[in-house]
Parts: structure tokens; C-alpha cells; sequence
């Protein structure tokens, strides 16, 4: 069963949002792992922030980005999600 989060809303691209990458390690080699996927993909990255869980095991890194289209969005997510450290995308 494939779940909707936009209860069958189109988006409309180009859309910019804080994207959030739950991660596990060194959050500054992890940063510039992911800035540099962004930048494989034309995405300019604004101010990064991290929050770490409660055990420190996990942190959480966000930055504010735009994507151009339902393709570019799939194609980030997809290079995104073969990152080891990478435990979840939001």
C-alpha cells in the first residue's frame, strides 16, 4: 500500500524546503558527503543545523534547498538514500 503525505495534492515546482537527513557518525564528513551530492545536482545549500537525539547516536542535519522538478526531487532522493550513514530522509 503506497502512502500519500500530500493526500493527493500536486506539488508545484520548483519547490523550496528545509530538507532533513537523519544520520549516524561524524557529522562533519557527512556534511560535506551530502553537500556534495547536492551540488551534483545544481542544489544550492543554505545554513546547515544538526540536532543529536537524546543517546547522541543519531544526528539530524538541516538545510533549506529548492528542487526544480518531480525528476530532480526522485534523482536527489535516490543518490541521498545510497549514502551508508544515511538512516532517513524527511
Amino acid at each position: 500500500m503506497s502512502i500519500d503525505p500530500f493526500k493527493g495534492e500536486k506539488i508545484e515546482y520548483p519547490i523550496s524546503f528545509a530538507i532533513k537527513i537523519i544520520v549516524e557518525g561524524d557529522t562533519v564528513a557527512m556534511r560535506k558527503t551530502l553537500e556534495t551530492i547536492f551540488y551534483l545536482h545544481h542544489i544550492e545549500v543554505g545554513d546547515w543545523t544538526a540536532r543529536a537525539s537524546k543517546q547522541k547516536r543519531y544526528t539530524t542535519l538541516s538545510t533549506p534547498i529548492t528542487v526544480t522538478s518531480k525528476d530532480h526531487m526522485h534523482n536527489l532522493y535516490h543518490d541521498l538514500e545510497t549514502v551508508e550513514s544515511v538512516i532517513y530522509i524527511l
